[in-house]
């Protein structure tokens, strides 16, 4: 009698590996579980240990906060109120610059959110408001503020196979080439809004037969032509075309600087009917140097020109020149004024957007636990009553800016405290941060 078969142990094996390999990617899994929930609460900790140690200042806004104007970014106001606040004896301060030129109420509310969490802001100052007087944004939709930030808490994801991706990307994946920085990419010779522009790796260059500074940040551009343009903005480019993008994904061409000019000739031609005959004759200063006699809009934004200086007691006399070279009226057009009723029907409304607008801001610093700041600009402007408006109804502080501004040019009449555009310089923006930082300070 022949002995029984024995057992094939290969099925019994084969459950055992498989068996064990599900055990491991379990324990693995719930190992990556537990240590993202160690570095949230990790985090947390620090961010509490960061809030004990000195606050974090965000400032947001548009170019008052960027620092157009000033010699360097080091210059702006929240660099200079930075050091202000560690001067006063608290080191630990930290205040970050996310101004951006041109931005509006609506564009300022739509990233806050995020731009708080981001930095674990306690304190954010406001300084925005001016750009909405001609820009006119829609009210931002309820809520949208709230929408698309992230959430920095404990997040239940299938983390092993982001882990098994990452392991065999780095083993067999193609080395990713070393990316090259702007500053790197930029230096040569390029065409842009219609023109060759050449950048020097010292931070110099040209733009059609005149000089330029730039400088760059990450992958944002700063380029300066005195007396013609500054721009500042994102940039793309390929082999030998430099596309100028904006922030909201615009592309900054010829169309878009006629765009810039009939927003100038619109603030000038306001500015000179509130009476700031100064501050209308700096906007459009820049523009006509900038202007070539064969571009389409020269001769619109000399009647204007034309109409300031003559009202501001200026020298008319060149632009009724020009005019009359080429064939052209001296007096105002139809067209010409771009303001469309901007003092009535529209500036009310642009008002009571700006007003909704900073009523949301608040709300928002405070549900994410950040203490808000309203500042007003360096200038005597009609939409001043919004902020004192607001900062009363929701007991915010206020930090109004242009009474400290005429006190310190009346007490010395030769005191530079702008430059042409209305910007302010180095030091105009340091008596600016002086006095945030003393309502900062107070309000600890």
């Amino acid at each position: 009698m022949s002995p029984p078969a024995s057992p094939d142990r290969r099925p019994r094996r084969v459950r055992a590996v498989v068996l064990g390999v599900l055990v491991a990617l379990v324990a693995l899994e719930v190992v990556l579980q537990l240590g993202h929930a160690a570095l949230v609460l990790t985090r947390s900790d620090a961010a509490a240990g960061a809030a004990e140690r000195g606050h974090r200042v965000l400032c947001v806004g548009d170019s008052f906060t960027f620092g157009i104007g000033a010699s360097s970014r080091g210059a702006a106001y929240p660099a200079a109120l930075q050091q202000a606040l560690r001067e006063n004896g608290d080191p630990a301060w930290e205040v970050f610059n996310e101004g951006w030129p041109g931005r509006n109420s609506r564009e300022l509310l739509e990233r806050l959110g995020s731009q708080i969490d981001r930095l674990d802001a306690g304190v954010v100052c406001v300084l925005v408001g001016t750009n909405d007087r001609w820009s006119h944004p829609p009210r931002l939709e309820p809520d949208a503020e709230f929408a698309g930030v992230e959430d920095g808490g404990f997040q239940l994801r299938w983390r092993t196979l982001r882990l098994g991706a990452l392991v065999w990307d780095a083993l067999f994946g193609e080395p990713d080439a070393p990316a090259r920085t702007l500053a790197e990419r930029l230096p040569g010779s390029w065409a842009m809004l219609g023109d060759r522009v050449d950048f020097v790796a010292d931070g110099t260059g040209s733009f059609g037969g005149a000089s330029l500074a730039w400088r760059s940040e990450g992958d944002a551009l700063e380029v300066e032509c005195p007396g013609r343009f500054h721009v500042v903005a994102r940039v793309e480019g390929d082999d030998s075309r430099l596309r100028v993008i904006s922030e909201d994904g615009q592309e900054i061409d010829l169309e878009s600087v006629r765009s810039m000019l009939v927003d100038r000739c619109a603030a000038a031609l306001q500015a000179l009917d509130d009476g700031k005959s100064a501050l209308a004759s700096k906007l459009l200063l820049p523009l006509v140097r900038w202007t070539r006699d064969e571009d389409d809009w020269a001769a619109k934004l000399h009647r204007v020109a034309h109409h300031v200086e003559r009202a501001t007691g200026g020298d008319a006399a060149q632009h009724a020149a020009w005019l009359t070279q080429h064939g052209s009226a001296t007096e105002l057009q139809p067209g010409d004024d771009p303001r469309s009723g901007a003092r009535g029907t529209e500036a009310v409304e642009a008002k009571d957007v700006l007003r909704d607008h900073l009523e949301r801001v608040v709300a928002l610093c405070r549900a994410r636990g950040a203490t808000p700041v309203l500042i007003t600009y360096p200038h005597d402007w009609d939409f001043l009553a919004v902020h004192r408006d607001v900062a009363a109804r929701l007991e915010v502080s206020l930090v109004e800016t242009w009474p400290a501004f005429r006190t310190a040019l009346t007490a010395a009449p030769g005191l530079e405290l702008y430059v042409p555009d209305g910007h302010c310089n180095d030091a105009g923006y340091a008596l600016l941060a002086e006095q945030v930082a003393a309502v900062v300070v107070a309000g600890r």
